[in-house]
């Protein structure tokens, strides 16, 4: 199968390569990948400044923010064929430390965890891949290939987590958040905080451009000039959408 691989650490090294299909030993549950999403993690990778491939092996597969369905899944799993689905990036370490065993990986305190697509495990960026039942989640079909902005959301949602656990040890009565970077996590919070208190982010004009990998991507222009940031969208290989609208483009 097809897979957009890379060598971690070396700039100019990311090709579209022939895989072999993907190991049962990652899970039992296999999914037919959608859409990817693009971070700015992605881009360092691709830079040559980052990411570790899996023991043994030059070559990592990209991929952390996606979207996808079920091809199969054992009985009892929380999903079944046809359901699209969200891939859990980051693994626990294996010792565990005391942050792992209490399933908060994302605090873990020896750096013996694994991520897909970053750090010692293939990505989401290949035509299949395969992942255990507790590490997938079920998205709500209305969401449709949006749902591959679930993972950046959720680093919001932790974001948020954490700043309510801050600003709770005393009275706090936040009036306004400010919210920098033109990337899919810093566009999310600011319809997550429209509610709740005023919002004053970088303004932003978009412009669609190719990337060498031909996949779709897009180019930031900041500017000064009041301008309706647009929706973070997705980033797909193949019939990718008119977005931002025409209209609203510079």
């Amino acid at each position: 199968m097809k897979a957009l691989t890379v060598i971690p650490l070396k700039a100019g090294s990311a090709e579209l390569s022939d895989v072999d299909d993907p190991p049962e030993t990652d899970g039992p549950v296999l999914v037919e990948t959608l859409a990817i999403g693009i971070c700015g993690t992605d881009a360092e990778i691709l830079s040559g400044a980052y990411g570790w491939p899996p023991h043994g092996r030059e070559r990592l597969v990209l991929g952390h923010e996606s979207i996808g369905r079920v091809l199969e899944a054992p009985d009892g799993a929380p999903v079944k064929k046809g359901d699209l689905v969200v891939g859990i990036v980051r693994r626990p370490d294996p010792v565990p430390c005391a942050n792992c065993a209490v399933l908060e990986w994302d605090f873990c305190r020896n750096g013996q965890y694994t991520e897909r697509g970053i750090k010692q495990h293939d990505g989401y960026l290949s035509e299949r891949y395969r992942i255990t039942p507790d590490f997938v989640v079920k998205v709500n079909p209305a969401l449709g290939i949006l749902g591959v902005l679930l993972e950046p959301t959720s680093v919001v949602a932790k974001a948020w987590e954490e700043v309510d656990r801050v600003g709770g040890r005393a009275h706090w009565d936040p009036k306004t958040v400010l919210v920098t970077g033109p990337g899919p996590s810093a566009c999310s919070p600011r319809s997550s905080v429209s509610n709740a208190v005023s919002t004053s982010t970088c303004s932003t004009r978009w412009r669609r451009v190719s990337s060498p990998t031909s996949c779709a991507t897009w180019e930031r222009r900041i500017t000064r000039e009041p301008w309706p940031m647009p929706s973070p969208g997705p980033m797909w290989c193949s019939s990718a959408p008119a977005w931002p609208p025409s209209s609203s483009m510079p």
